[in-house]
């Protein structure tokens, strides 16, 4: 067999398995799992006791990284949004902070009234 005609042969195997792969949805799940959940995201937490009227200091919050797809809505990313503001209520230590925990948004009910 001439080099030419190997080269070929790889090629069209290699198409082939490519069709294959695409076909059968592997793509498509190797995908959705490479960027599902995977990327980090700061949410910002409680390490000491923040009594509700208290000035926030550094010291009481850490941040941890934790999958997207596991990060609460609403909650603080960056201990600097925190640091300095009043507690509208207490938190216990391991308490995700939110925003409304520190006056920076209002929880809605958007429900129907009966």
């Amino acid at each position: 067999m001439t080099k030419r005609a190997s080269i070929l042969v790889t090629a069209f195997i290699t198409a082939l398995l490519v069709a294959i792969l695409y076909e059968s949805g592997l793509r498509d799940s190797l995908l959705s799992q490479s960027t599902q959940g995977s990327t980090p995201a700061s949410i910002v937490y409680c390490t000491k006791e923040i009594t509700a009227g208290s000035q926030i200091a550094i010291e009481q919050l850490s941040v941890k990284q934790v999958p997207v797809s596991q990060c609460p809505a609403n909650s603080v990313y960056d201990i600097w949004i925190a640091v300095g503001r009043i507690a509208k209520q207490t938190l216990e230590p391991g308490d995700v902070v939110y925003f409304e925990n520190v006056g920076l948004a209002e929880k809605i009910n958007r429900s129907t009234p009966k």
